[in-house]
């Protein structure tokens, strides 16, 4: 689904519903209650597919409200079956949101369930191509998708799709560039975003996660877990790094848990704050350093 084209709203509804939709449906001998197994999309618009046979996939549509559905052998003018509204009016409440006041359909050739067995028969075998890139199956283009590096990948992915017996029509086989790692949550990052790795200044401290940048009370800043400060729940100067103290190279002093920690059940969440300080020796970085944009630095 690399090239899925929706909304990053309705990609979290996907993302959320993926959880509680699978979580509901583990049953016996499934995943433990209250955690969603480890599943995607993917794996959900092939239920729905065995559910309501002939769906094939959803986006949001051009307009940011109506939800597009694509369906194997629908006409142009086709209306959403009552099965077909019922199933992703559930998908959405399934993640606490409303359902889509619109759905239209539109035709496509295979449904998801076609799709999907025909990707899980080629996975292995196409990934074993050197100079493959990526593999995907794109609801969009109602399509199996697979980058390679050359023509002469092209070639041999070709080879191994006639000998799998799927359909060349179904994939379509184009040239990309190689993924090449460009950096990890565990280095430097300028502006700050969430999930970054943050570390304390304190004895025994250990890797912690950026939560995500907040503003309160007019302070600007970010919450972390509590329990990645000295003291849990308290406001005591803890001093934040990212990603390491010795690779921060930043002039300024953190003054961290300078507000009362937000509490919600037993799970506290530190909001952490950033004043400026002269430059020292061992530049501090507080976690609090929201962006460059606001700061000036870099």
């Amino acid at each position: 689904m690399s090239k899925r084209i929706v909304s990053l709203s309705l990609l979290a509804v996907l993302v959320l519903a993926a959880g509680v939709w699978l979580s509901s449906a583990a049953g016996p001998g499934g995943a433990e209650p209250g955690r969603a197994p480890d599943q995607t999309i993917d794996d959900i618009y092939a239920q729905m597919a065995l559910e309501v046979p002939g769906f094939a996939g959803m986006r949001l549509g051009p307009d940011g409200e109506t939800i597009q559905v694509f369906f194997k052998g629908a006409s142009a003018d086709a209306e959403p079956s009552a099965d077909l509204r019922r199933a992703v009016d559930g998908f959405f409440q399934a993640a606490g949101d409303l359902p889509p006041e619109k759905i239209e359909v539109l035709p496509a050739q295979y449904d998801f369930l076609q799709l999907r067995q025909w990707y899980d028969r080629m996975r292995d075998a196409v990934w074993s191509v050197p100079g493959v890139v990526f593999t995907d199956i794109d609801e969009v283009k109602n399509r199996l998708d697979i980058g390679v590096e050359t023509e002469e990948a092209a070639e041999l992915v070709e080879k191994r799709l006639r000998e799998l017996g799927i359909p060349r029509e179904a994939v379509d086989i184009e040239i990309s560039e190689p993924v090449v790692p460009d950096s990890s949550l565990r280095d430097r990052h300028r502006p700050l975003v969430g999930g970054l790795e943050i570390i304390g200044d304190y004895a025994g401290t250990s890797e912690c996660t950026l939560g995500f940048n907040a503003k309160r009370a007019g302070v600007e800043g970010f919450v972390t877990a509590s329990h990645c400060s000295e003291v849990l729940a308290g406001v005591d100067g803890t001093g934040f790094y990212q990603p390491t103290i010795v690779t921060s190279r930043q002039s300024y002093q953190a003054i961290s848990l300078a507000l009362r920690p937000w509490t919600r059940r037993s799970s506290p969440a530190a909001p952490v704050r950033l004043e400026n300080s002269v430059a020292t020796a061992t530049p501090i970085l507080s976690a609090a350093l929201v962006a460059s944009a606001a700061t000036g630095a870099r």
